[in-house]
């Protein structure tokens, strides 16, 4: 029986790392392929990071469309699929998509939530610094802090609070275990603790482990408050009124 071929396809920006590993190809070494290959000697392609959702979804019609006898078959699909959603966009508090950095969580127990890293090749936290074939770690503290913010957007607040509460860290704090590289990646948030304090405010704090092949990665510990967006944005504004102040009638501290 005829062995599977299979290829992981990564974003281009993770060259470097497909350059080194025969089974890892680009996306835009992969649509060079597709177009110049008469026969395509792949069976099955795995989503790795840096994959752009709509640049996927057009080479699998062409793939369909030039190997009607046998499209190569992608998996892992899911790990991309919710980079359109605009109600991720939303819960992570980002108006582009492309810098969305993980799949929309889910609930897997009580105080765990579960999601995928789902890194764009075009994010704004991968167009200046690329070194080495692993992800830079600052990728995976901004992935934490965006499942934190999706997680007590969907299942901390109650419904009629979604989106109008404005968001305080307090303390972030990241450790690395091991390079995380451009491949699948397991992200689980747990809740450590959770309360409502005056003015109906959230208080908690969330653990966010990353883990590929179930080894460990790093780990980010969160803790934020989250409050009525009226309230904060008045305060912030005294705030602001007050530092400019101090700035505009300050002596000038240089000789």
């Amino acid at each position: 029986m005829k062995s599977e071929k299979s290829v992981i396809v990564v974003g281009d920006k993770f060259q470097g790392f497909s350059d080194k590993h025969d089974d890892i190809v680009t996306l835009g070494q992969l649509e060079k392929m597709i177009w110049e290959a008469q026969e395509l000697p792949i069976d099955r392609i795995v989503v790795g990071q840096g994959v752009c959702h709509q640049r996927l979804s057009g080479l699998q019609t062409i793939m369909q469309r030039r190997f009607t006898d046998s499209p190569p078959r992608i998996v892992n699909y899911e790990q991309i699929a919710d980079q359109l959603d605009p109600a991720l966009r939303q819960v992570t508090h980002k108006h582009h998509a492309q810098n969305i950095l993980i799949s929309a969580p889910r609930r897997a127990s009580e105080h765990c939530y579960e999601s995928k890293l789902a890194i764009h090749d075009a994010t704004e936290l991968l167009g200046d610094h690329m070194t080495g074939q692993h992800i830079q770690g600052m990728v995976l503290t901004e992935a934490g802090r965006q499942m934190m913010l999706a997680v007590a957007e969907l299942f901390m607040l109650d419904a009629h609070e979604r989106g109008r509460f404005y968001f305080i860290l307090n303390k972030v704090a990241t450790t690395y275990h091991r390079f995380a590289f451009p491949i699948e990646t397991d992200a689980k948030l747990t809740v450590l603790a959770a309360e409502r304090k005056r003015g109906n405010a959230l208080h908690a704090e969330v653990r966010v482990d990353f883990a590929q092949q179930e080894e460990a990665l790093a780990e980010a510990h969160i803790s934020f408050a989250a409050y009525d967006k009226d309230l904060i944005a008045r305060k912030e504004h005294e705030l602001a009124l007050t530092r400019v102040a101090r700035m505009a009638h300050a002596s000038p501290s240089y000789s």
